[in-house]
């Protein structure tokens, strides 16, 4: 039930952010690709270990007010296509439908903000603990 809390919490944080017009700003991440990946194409560094359990992790009030900074730190167009896709489960083309954006830019929106949520989550979160 506490997993269900959390998803509604997000939920509504993220329609509340939406009675404001969508603007996007694709200049968010100052690295480039070259940054993440080798030659190959392959993750230059995997993601970080996360000692306690997923489930143990929401229940802890620290971590969920990580993951809602994240989560605000992330472009509102970000944070709802992350949303739906993630949280409510709906289907690529229902998200395009929702946000007028071609599939590509759905892939790449969603791509962003999970590399974002990654980066952020291992500096606040998984950094701290160590």
């Amino acid at each position: 039930w506490l997993t269900s809390i959390l998803k509604y919490k997000i939920i509504d944080f993220i329609r509340k952010k939406y009675k404001e017009p969508l603007h996007e700003n694709f200049d968010l991440e100052s690295t480039s690709l070259d940054d993440h990946f080798d030659a190959m194409g392959k993750w230059k560094t995997g993601p970080a270990k996360w000692a306690s359990d997923p489930e143990q992790l929401l229940e802890q009030k620290s971590f969920l007010d990580i993951v809602k900074k994240c989560l605000q730190e992330l472009s509102k167009k970000q944070a709802g296509v992350l949303a739906l896709r993630e949280l409510e489960g709906e289907t690529t083309q229902t998200i395009c439908k929702v946000f007028n954006i071609s599939t590509t830019n759905c892939w790449v929106i969603l791509h962003r903000a999970r590399s974002l949520m990654r980066k952020c989550i291992e500096i606040n979160w998984l950094k701290k603990r160590e």
